[in-house]
């Protein structure tokens, strides 16, 4: 299952929920997989991730994430195997993946 730059248009309650319905939307094994704009982290440098979390706060009442709250709101729904990816030749994008 993938959730493609989709997340970020919810809130985070809003946003853990969808999680929580892919997990129990797929069968045993089955590989669930997050592309979204990645928020900075709390103590990051400024980057365009600020541009964007402030542009979806904005516009949609919703937020950006960072690739680790991504990561545990896949754990707390019960997903194993998480892995956190930021591909080098996407900056400012994370892929997180993990199993059921």
């Amino acid at each position: 299952m993938l959730l493609f730059n989709i997340l970020h248009h919810f809130s985070q309650e809003q946003a853990e929920s969808i999680v929580r319905r892919a997990f129990d939307a797929l069968t045993p094994g089955g590989t669930v997989a997050i592309w979204e704009i990645e928020a900075p982290g709390a103590q990051a440098p400024a980057s365009a991730g600020d541009g964007v979390s402030l542009f979806f706060r904005l516009t949609s009442s919703a937020a950006a994430y960072h690739g680790d709250q991504y990561a545990l709101w896949l754990h707390n729904a019960g997903f194993r195997r998480v892995h956190v990816t930021r591909p080098a030749m996407a900056p400012g994008k994370v892929l997180v993946t993990a199993r059921r």
